[in-house]
């Protein structure tokens, strides 16, 4: 049984280890990244950021909603509050973070890889890329251990920002030159 368990912990932490870059996390869908991976790391990350919100958006990848809603079961599980903002683009969540004064935010998407990938863009609460040297490996190393729910669940807050994220963007063009 010993070795066993053994066996199975270095597979996963090879499986884990392919799937950390250096400025994100992805691999193909669900033979790297799945949702056992997803929900621990949603875990992970609300303890390495010690956050009580976490903005989480996704593309439009057929996998992204599913795992979107993996990631909030993970966030929640620690009794942080997950703002879902649905589908959007991958510049939406460091402005969220930043306009809600949020604790960090996730972005399900593999940015220009195939459908058959997945992926999380992570930032912090100041809106900055969560990656390697400011604490990716610090999430990698979290997922690999047990992290019990709390005794107080968070809860999954949907929200809407598409006008805010209109009004954002229009700041810095004027409408009346656009044909």
């Amino acid at each position: 049984n010993f070795l066993i368990r053994k066996h199975y912990s270095i597979i996963y932490y090879m499986k884990v280890k392919s799937i950390f870059g250096t400025y994100d996390i992805r691999g193909r869908y669900p033979e790297e990244l799945n949702e056992e991976i997803i929900y621990k790391i949603g875990q992970a990350l609300v303890k390495f950021l010690n956050a009580d919100r976490l903005a989480v958006g996704y593309d439009l990848r057929p996998s992204s909603q599913k795992l979107a809603g993996v990631l909030n079961k993970g966030i929640i599980s620690q009794g942080c509050d997950a703002v879902d903002i649905g589908p959007a683009p991958s510049g939406l969540i460091p402005l969220i973070v930043a306009q809600q004064k949020l604790g960090g935010g996730v972005m399900v998407s593999a940015s220009h890889l195939g459908k058959e990938y997945n992926g999380l863009k992570l930032v912090d609460s100041s809106s900055q890329p969560i990656a390697a040297g400011s604490g990716l490996e610090e999430i990698e190393n979290l997922i690999q251990i047990e992290i019990s729910p709390t005794r107080e669940k968070g809860s999954v807050q949907s929200k809407d920002v598409l006008y805010d994220y209109l009004d954002y963007i229009f700041k810095f063009v004027d409408p009346k030159i656009i044909k």
